[in-house]
């Protein structure tokens, strides 16, 4: 019911035109393109992940705040590496830095 109901609000807005009113977000995307090209086939440009809204705020906010792109961090010489994320996994930059981190 509730699949059906969500299928006919996105049927509705797209007979109306109302295409800027569809988006589709996903956590990280894991797929094949599978989804961009369904929504690029209804004419929608509503595709957000985590990737792009998470990493495009924190490039603007370094961009804003120092004129830069986000500095690569230097554990060697840190005092201090605070790791704020529920779980290592979730810090996914973590991840490529894991073995700097450890020798720092």
């Amino acid at each position: 019911e509730a699949l059906d109901d969500i299928a006919g609000r996105i049927r509705r807005a797209l007979q109306e035109d109302r295409h800027d009113e569809i988006m589709y977000h996903v956590g990280r995307p894991g797929e094949d393109g599978f989804t961009e090209r369904i929504l690029a086939a209804w004419g929608v440009d509503g595709h957000n992940s985590h990737t792009n809204i998470c990493s495009s705020g924190a490039r603007a906010g370094y961009q804003f705040w120092c004129g830069i792109d986000r500095p690569s961090p230097d554990h060697a010489n840190a005092e201090v590496i605070l790791l704020i994320s529920s779980h290592l996994e979730t810090g996914h930059y973590f991840n490529p830095h894991a073995q700097r981190i450890i020798e720092g």
